[in-house]
């Protein structure tokens, strides 16, 4: 039996147990909760847990977006790698891959800072 009182409009963000999922088929059945509660229910879950703003693949599926990610990569999520993943199936191919995105990331952030520099020397009056 579900303890907590049902919200239409404010999700949980919990994981259900096969019990309260029972209780919420039957009262979506009952009209007591709208048809869309579940659709609703997992996309609560995947904000709260991805962040409001999250990008998904073409199949739905959350993309890391944050520091240390694939688009993001850190000399710190390398070094850490090197440390605890030695013994990870497939370490040398992951560790390669990694390094790549360590250099794409790299540039990527050199760019990005050459560019606030060129635009904070033209909002002061030109070249130094």
């Amino acid at each position: 039996m579900v303890e907590a009182v049902l919200d239409p409009i404010r999700m949980p963000t919990i994981t259900l147990t096969q019990t309260e999922l029972d209780d919420i088929d039957a009262a979506m059945a009952a009209g007591a909760l709208p048809p869309d509660w579940m659709d609703r229910y997992h996309a609560a879950v995947q904000a709260n847990v991805f962040g409001h703003d999250h990008k998904t693949d073409r199949h739905g599926n959350p993309i890391e977006q944050g520091r240390g990610s694939a688009s993001n990569q850190t000399a710190q999520s390398l070094a850490a790698y090197r440390k605890y993943g030695r013994d990870e199936l497939g370490y040398a191919e992951n560790l390669k891959r990694m390094e790549g995105e360590l250099a794409a990331s790299d540039k990527l952030r050199a760019e990005a800072r050459a560019a606030a520099g060129a635009a904070r020397r033209n909002a002061i009056g030109g070249k130094r």
